[in-house]
């Protein structure tokens, strides 16, 4: 019955999470011609979504002609019906749970939200559903802990109902990979529910990829995002030491990558961001820990990348020094907040540490972001405003709008004695005066500074695994630098 349904798109779907995830997930079913319920209890997300104030996020659906564009939004908004009533779910048949998966704040998973999800999906159950877990979890999680509370329904998972998991993979801003050009993988619980998984999937999807087990699919997405974390971790440590090497990371880089095989480039920045890389590596960590298993490696790219905004601040701290200015008695404009550039979403972005260490010292610390309004209780103000008078401008995100508006030209018009910290490699600093200190991560400074009692921003994140059987209780509180720090044992980060 569900694969007939299936085939004619007369299935009724229902969408749990509307997230940046879950809303172009819903429209792009709506746009295939299936009627599709998208369910979601946050009340503000629905009224935007429903004001279209958030239409951006659903860009890699659109088809560049304008009138193919209007008939998608015509089509999608024919098929899909949002609501926080869950009632709306009872006549589902296929359930897609796309609820955040975050971190607790002694870093262990937390997965109250698909928990929840779970129960209420359980309320509307019938025999020959078909549920499917987009939201990231470790390595068996679907089994042991979504399995069963699906299964207070008293239905069984596999004999009445299907059950898979399928990681989402969106990226965020992408254009050149639409979302249903993206390869989706799938793993069932048995034969017959990655069936209909697959076949419901390749309704969608140009490219199905089964696997083997619920396990597979769930490791799949952990190495995807864990590979992108320690590749970044790798070139982030490069960046400062090469600095010290007097050594370009970015030519280097770029040079390597002519090898026409066996490399993949990745690039430093001020830390990582979003929804997965900055999380996935403790949910694996917490799996892996819960068996008696260490993962050094994993961990130690964590802290690295977690650590990048230190490195920054002391940047600054350097260039300011150049020109005889403290902290504490300096300026500072941050341009962009969001983790990625042109994306307007500011979850784990580096900015936010940056900005709120900044305050701590200074009290003049102005953000500007064209796409985002968060300031993270920094003044706010337009770009003009932002940078005029400025001691330290730290570049944050590589937005096309800082180009396009000419940025370099308004610093040199607006603050003609600055310090500029470029943490994207962005800004072009031979069109700056020669009044203005330039200093890029990963770059060589032209002029050999002492690096001695740095007193500001003397000070890492780093955790420490060894007084909790699963993860870390260690809470990051910031302190003075006058405070002596007490040592949390061999991972203490070193930068």
């Amino acid at each position: 019955m569900l694969e007939l349904e299936i085939r004619n798109r007369t299935a009724k779907i229902a969408v749990i999470g509307l997230g940046r995830v879950g809303y172009p997930l819903a429209s792009l079913f709506a746009k295939k011609g299936f009627p599709t319920t998208g369910y979601d209890i946050n009340k503000k997300r629905l009224k935007d979504i429903k004001q279209g104030t958030v239409q951006k996020e659903l860009s890699s659906l659109f088809p560049h002609d304008r009138i193919e564009r209007v008939r998608t939004i015509e089509e999608i908004s024919k098929n899909l019906l949002i609501s926080n009533n869950e009632q709306v779910l009872k006549k589902a048949k296929i359930f897609v749970v796309t609820v955040p998966t975050p971190l607790k704040i002694n870093q262990t998973p937390n997965l109250t939200f698909l928990e929840n999800a779970c129960r209420i999906i359980s309320k509307f159950l019938q025999k020959g559903s078909l549920v499917i877990i987009e939201s990231t979890i470790y390595p068996g999680a679907t089994e042991t802990v979504i399995k069963p509370i699906l299964e207070k329904s008293a239905l069984n998972a596999g004999r009445d109902f299907h059950l898979c998991f399928s990681p989402e993979r969106i990226d965020p801003g992408n254009t050149k990979w639409r979302m249903e050009k993206i390869p989706k993988i799938v793993g069932g619980i048995d034969s017959s529910s990655l069936e209909a998984g697959c076949l419901f999937f390749s309704q969608i999807f140009e490219e199905i990829v089964p696997v083997s087990s619920l396990k597979i699919a769930e490791a799949a997405k952990m190495l995807e995002n864990l590979f992108r974390s320690v590749n970044i971790a790798l070139v982030n440590e490069l960046s400062k030491v090469f600095e010290e090497m007097e050594i370009d990371i970015w030519e280097t880089i770029e040079a390597a990558n002519t090898k026409p095989f066996g490399f993949l480039p990745h690039y430093p920045g001020p830390g990582v961001g979003g929804h997965c890389i900055p999380k996935d590596p403790f949910y694996l960590l917490y799996a892996a820990r819960k068996m008696g298993i260490n993962i050094k490696f994993v961990e130690e790219a964590a802290n690295i990348n977690r650590n990048m905004p230190f490195h920054i601040l002391r940047l600054s701290e350097l260039v300011l020094r150049r020109k005889n200015k403290r902290v504490i008695d300096s300026s500072f404009a941050v341009l962009g907040v969001t983790y990625k550039k042109d994306v307007p979403d500011a979850r784990q972005t580096p900015a936010e540490l940056i900005i709120t260490e900044l305050i701590k010292y200074s009290n003049e610390v102005m953000v500007f972001d064209p796409i985002c309004s968060e300031t993270y209780g920094a003044k706010k103000g337009n770009m003009e405003k932002t940078i005029k008078d400025k001691d330290c401008i730290i570049l944050m995100v590589d937005h096309s709008y800082f180009k396009n508006n000419h940025l370099e030209q308004k610093i040199n018009e607006l603050s003609p004695y600055s310090c500029i910290i470029d943490t994207r490699n962005f800004i072009d600093s031979k069109k700056l005066k020669k009044s203005i200190v330039y200093r890029c991560l990963g770059k060589p400074f032209k002029k050999k500074q002492d690096k001695t009692n740095l007193t500001t921003f003397n000070r890492s994140i780093y955790s420490d695994f060894n007084d909790n059987p699963f993860l870390s209780t260690q809470v990051y509180k910031p302190m003075r630098a006058n405070q002596k720090r007490k040592r949390l044992g061999k991972y203490e980060s070193k930068f």
